[in-house]
């Protein structure tokens, strides 16, 4: 009887030994599967923002802020979402036949790189010598993630509800 129940238990060590050595061959592998994806992953996300920044210097051009001397980009690839966005801001300063003061105007805009959807738009403008304190908002309009439009008071406000699209 202690001779059947030796050889059970070793029968059972045995049998554990060669579970726990296979159990370790395949975590070892799938962790190695787990590197080679993330490391996978890293790479195509680097060159998705590469793509996105190309397409982003693209459209600033062709929509001609390139030519405006005081506009400027910058854009950013959403992970989370998918998309590659340009948020632009220009300042334009007009003067108007028979106007006694010059008009500036500030404006913000965000877009979808690609399929070229506007998410959000700002502009606000003032008289030279009033000073932009004492300017009303003209546009401040963002589209939220749940597709929800927002409305918006200063540019404070615009860029804290643009920051999502952008982080």
């Amino acid at each position: 009887m202690r001779e059947a129940t030796t050889i059970l238990l070793l029968a059972t060590v045995g049998v554990l030994g060669y579970y726990i050595y296979s159990m370790r061959a395949t975590i070892a592998s799938q962790d190695k599967q787990i590197r080679e994806l993330s490391e996978k992953a890293k790479t195509s996300g680097l060159e998705l923002q590469e793509k996105c920044a190309k397409r982003a210097a693209l459209v600033f051009e062709e929509r001609g802020w390139a030519k405006k001397p005081n506009a400027s980009y910058e854009n950013h690839y959403n992970e989370e979402r998918g998309k590659c966005f340009i948020l632009i801001a220009d300042k334009d300063a007009e003067s108007t036949t028979g106007m006694t003061a010059t008009v500036t105007w500030i404006y913000r805009q965000l877009f979808d790189a690609f399929e070229g959807k506007q998410y959000a738009d700002y502009s606000r403008h003032s008289e030279e010598g009033k000073g932009y304190s004492t300017a009303a908002v003209d546009t401040c309009e963002v589209i939220a993630w749940s597709g929800e439009k927002k409305t918006c008071k200063s540019l404070e406000e615009f860029e804290g509800l643009v920051k999502i699209y952008m982080q």
